[in-house]
């Protein structure tokens, strides 16, 4: 068979390709690397390029066809662009192992209102600093924040160092970092919810397969 054909034919079966997508740092912990692994194990030769961008960022690169797929936090999107919710997750509250707090299995959300907060940078363009802002909100309090960043890592470091706590998705327990520990929050509607997006005319088969390996790594 000419190799043409077969190069078309292995492209038309979304063997075949480049696909690439934005994520949030906060979904880094689970659902984009387990997916990734995943796809690349049944697809190898289709070349994943993943972008580290805020919801918003996400949101206005796939209406300028800048990345094929966005996990972000859901909200009201372009009539252009598919959103399918894939995960709710519980968020927790990562503190300083010598933080009080520490020494308790739960806490509740009222506990935090005079506490300073690490979050996601202030702007709504971010899927993680809007959902801390609506729990807090919901909880009867504004948080102070004490110190902004997107990097999980540095974020997880200012809370090391007594510098404030953080809320995060239940994931980032994953991630080991000495003098942090994780508590659960109460209420249980603490939490944060991912999606997936992308633009409704750009539906090609390698998507498609990617969009079904992130669904079923997801259980949904």
């Amino acid at each position: 068979m000419d190799l043409g054909v077969q190069v078309t034919q292995r492209a038309s079966r979304g063997e075949i390709g480049q696909i690439i997508l934005g994520f949030e740092g906060f979904s880094s912990a689970d659902i984009v690397p387990l997916s990734i692994q995943t796809y690349k194990q049944q697809y190898p030769d289709v070349h994943i390029v993943a972008k580290e961008m805020s919801t918003g960022e996400q949101l206005q690169a796939l209406l300028e066809q800048r990345i094929d797929l966005g996990f972000i936090v859901p909200r009201k999107v372009d009539e252009s662009l598919m959103v399918e919710t894939i995960l709710r997750e519980p968020l927790v509250l990562a503190v300083s192992e010598t933080h009080p707090l520490a020494s308790q299995d739960q806490v509740q959300l009222q506990q935090l209102q005079d506490e300073p907060f690490i979050l996601g940078l202030n702007t709504d363009q971010c899927g993680l600093y809007s959902a801390v802002i609506r729990v807090c909100h919901q909880a009867g309090f504004t948080p102070e924040v004490s110190q902004v960043t997107n990097e999980t890592q540095l974020m997880l470091g200012f809370v090391a160092a007594g510098m404030g706590i953080a809320l995060l998705p239940n994931s980032i327990r994953r991630f080991r970092r000495d003098g942090v520990v994780y508590r659960s929050v109460q209420p249980s509607t603490a939490e944060i919810v991912l999606a997936i997006a992308w633009p409704i005319t750009n539906l090609c088969p390698t998507l498609e397969q990617f969009l079904q390996v992130v669904r079923d790594t997801a259980n949904i």
